[in-house]
């Protein structure tokens, strides 16, 4: 499922002090830029650094841009600190995507092919719930997937499900019980327990001295 997609080749210069990797640092800039994501490539071509392909994400308030406003070309300066001060960084990014963390408990309760049955169960289990009846109990009576620990979610994202999955719980309020029709599977009772919390992930291309730490 793809929320939202964007593709950039943001290069990050990071200050390098007196290492060797500071003699080299325009070439591993242009050679960064010019090559777009052939890390193993620039692999071979700086022996003494290490060059790899990583994922990073950063959490985000609701409607904070500033995550997600990185250009082509945009270069950020600053100042990577280990133990010994050494360690040094060029990081470019390939391609950034919204990917929001979810907390949700859910119940199957029928497939398409019983959809209206499926409808009436959901309506009814939501009424329950409502009325304050345990969702644990309701689970293992009128879940179609038999094993009482599926649909007991602990955190996951949002790219990991369908849109009609997910798209509920963007509108529904924290704590709410609400029914969602779920294709190609059917009509779900979903209990929304947290807060979504936003988030944005990077792929990247990060060459760094040999003193950095590996995430």
């Amino acid at each position: 499922m793809k929320i939202f997609g964007f593709t950039f080749a943001t290069v990050l210069l990071v200050s390098f002090g007196r290492s060797g990797f500071a003699q080299h640092l325009d070439d591993v800039r242009a050679d960064l830029i010019r090559m777009e994501d052939n890390y193993h490539r620039l692999a071979t071509m700086y022996p003494g650094l290490r060059v790899r392909k990583v994922m990073r994400s950063k959490d985000f308030g609701h409607g904070d841009e500033r995550a997600i406003d990185w250009q082509p070309e945009f270069v950020w300066t600053s100042q990577w600190q280990t133990y010994e001060g050494r360690c040094r960084k060029i990081i470019k990014v390939l391609e950034g995507r919204l990917n929001a963390r979810m907390r949700a408990h859910y119940i199957w309760v029928s497939t398409v092919q019983d959809s209206v049955r499926g409808k009436q169960v959901v309506d009814y289990i939501v009424y329950e719930l409502e009325r304050g009846e345990s969702f644990e109990e309701l689970h293992r009576t009128y879940s179609i997937e038999g094993l009482s620990s599926y649909g007991i979610q602990d955190w996951f994202d949002e790219r990991s499900v369908v849109a009609d999955f997910s798209r509920p719980i963007r509108e529904q309020p924290t704590g709410s019980y609400f029914g969602a029709y779920v294709e190609p599977y059917g009509w779900y009772v979903i209990y929304k327990l947290e807060d979504i919390q936003e988030r944005v992930e990077y792929d990247m291309i990060e060459v760094s001295t040999l003193e950095c730490p590996v995430e």
